[in-house]
């Protein structure tokens, strides 16, 4: 009982001196922070300025990242949200998760940062196939308009590149409206 006791307060003080070197390098970091928050490519630059190394090595050597850990990789892991800024908030909390996490957390943690890759690659491909689906739009409207225009033994020929003899005016001012056009083979 005792002897749990005392682990317990140990492993407590041990936390607390960790997350002391955390907030201390957190202090540095975020000083000139203007809306409290860094850049990716800023906080990589305070990590690795020279004025800044016994502080952060000391940090790093307590919390002990593994063989090929980067500044960059921890840049980029702080990131949380993908918005290319690092808050202190950020830091913080990823330093306690990353030094304080048991097996079943950083499992959590991994399923978390899965689910909001996921989320953010679907947002981003949801903006690049809108523009995709604005000219499919527009085509079906050019093929819709052809087709209440078009005389059917000049249309059999679908290389045609001559609008006036399928579909006429009608056709050329829908297809100009949508960008579309009709140009010599």
């Amino acid at each position: 009982q005792v002897g749990q006791q005392e682990a317990a307060r140990e492993a407590y003080r041990k936390r607390q001196e960790i997350m002391q070197r955390v907030w201390e390098v957190a202090d540095i970091l975020f000083e000139e922070a203007e809306g409290g928050s860094l850049s990716v490519k800023r906080f990589q630059t305070l990590l690795q300025d020279p004025d800044n190394q016994v502080l952060i090595r000391g940090l790093f050597e307590i919390v002990s990242l593994p063989v090929g850990f980067t500044i960059r990789d921890l840049a980029h892991m702080m990131d949380r949200n993908f918005s290319g800024n690092v808050s202190r908030n950020e830091f913080c909390d990823g330093m306690e998760s990353l030094c304080f996490s048991d097996d079943f957390q950083r499992s959590c943690m991994n399923l978390k940062a899965i689910s909001e890759v996921r989320l953010h690659i679907d947002e981003a491909l949801r903006e690049y196939i809108k523009p995709i689906q604005k000219d499919l739009q527009n085509l079906a409207e050019v093929i819709k308009a052809s087709s209440k225009t078009c005389r059917p033994q000049s249309c059999l020929d679908l290389r045609s590149s001559r609008p006036a003899e399928c579909g006429g005016p009608e056709l050329q001012e829908t297809s100009s409206a949508a960008g579309i056009s009709f140009e010599s083979p």
